[in-house]
């Protein structure tokens, strides 16, 4: 079974010691665990919309050929090594944040589920002269309640700087056992780069890869069944182009669909 970690890590925030150590964590990561490691810093992705939504082509892409693709987005940081496998009970994974599903850690094996969401997401098209793929992948999720049995929200597998899920609060789940960090959307936010500079300082010197790649313990990270909180959407608030409980396009409707879009793209580290 193929492991691949992907993420895209491109633009100037990352044109810099940051984005260095930000590669060097996942290549580390990567090496620790024995998974495939594909980090883009550019695409050919022939589309008007943001760099945000290139993860959902990107991961069509990589599914072709890894059994599970785990994203993360630039600003994530791997705390320790963990077997990311063993935490799959459904066909995808994501982290959650103060309003549900967060688009900047997810996991999707090779399945039509997989395939559904990120099609559906892509035909959001309300959404997609924003940066909200997030939103975009929540309101798929909303209109189409065949796809919610097979998603998983991992509570606690996320410290954030400025939210801590009430599943951490609990006795014995404290942020401090989340195996990743997010820093989720604080570039946006640019009187606040410094801020964040030194958040992601403080979390890569921490960061320890020589450890052993066991799984992640359940009590600690908090997988549960998707929820309705969890697909609160953002931003525009449109209804779906495709119109609620539609039937998805399969895994080869994805493939055809998404063909035109994809020009030759290679990660910069593949490995």
């Amino acid at each position: 079974m193929t492991t691949c970690i992907v993420t895209l890590m491109r633009g100037r925030d990352y044109e810099n010691e940051i984005g260095s150590r930000l590669t060097k964590n996942k290549q580390a990561f990567c090496d620790a665990c024995g998974y495939r490691c594909m980090l883009f810093n550019t695409t050919s992705f022939s589309t008007n919309r943001s760099a945000h939504w290139d993860k959902l082509l990107i991961l069509n892409m990589t599914l072709q050929t890894c059994n599970i693709s785990m994203w993360v987005d630039a600003d994530v940081v791997f705390r320790r090594p963990f077997a990311v496998a063993p935490l799959l009970t459904t066909a995808i994974g994501a982290a959650r944040d103060v309003g549900g599903l967060n688009s900047g850690v997810m996991f999707f094996m090779q399945s039509e589920q997989s395939a559904a969401l990120l099609i559906g997401a892509w035909h959001q098209e309300q959404f997609s002269h924003t940066v909200w793929e997030q939103s975009a992948l929540r309101q798929t999720l909303k209109d189409n309640p065949v796809l919610q049995p097979h998603v998983t929200i991992y509570e606690n597998i996320v410290r954030y700087p400025t939210f801590t899920p009430p599943y951490a609060r609990v006795p014995g789940h404290g942020g401090r056992a989340a195996p990743l960090y997010h820093i989720a959307g604080c570039f946006l936010l640019t009187r606040k780069l410094i801020t964040c500079h030194k958040w992601l300082d403080a979390e890569l010197a921490q960061a320890n890869m020589s450890t052993s790649c066991s799984p992640a313990s359940t009590d600690a990270i908090g997988p549960r069944l998707l929820k309705r909180k969890d697909m609160v959407v953002g931003g525009p608030r449109a209804r779906s182009r495709a119109g609620r409980n539609s039937t998805l396009p399969t895994g080869r409707r994805l493939a055809r669909d998404t063909t035109s879009l994809l020009l030759l793209s290679e990660p910069a580290y593949d490995h």
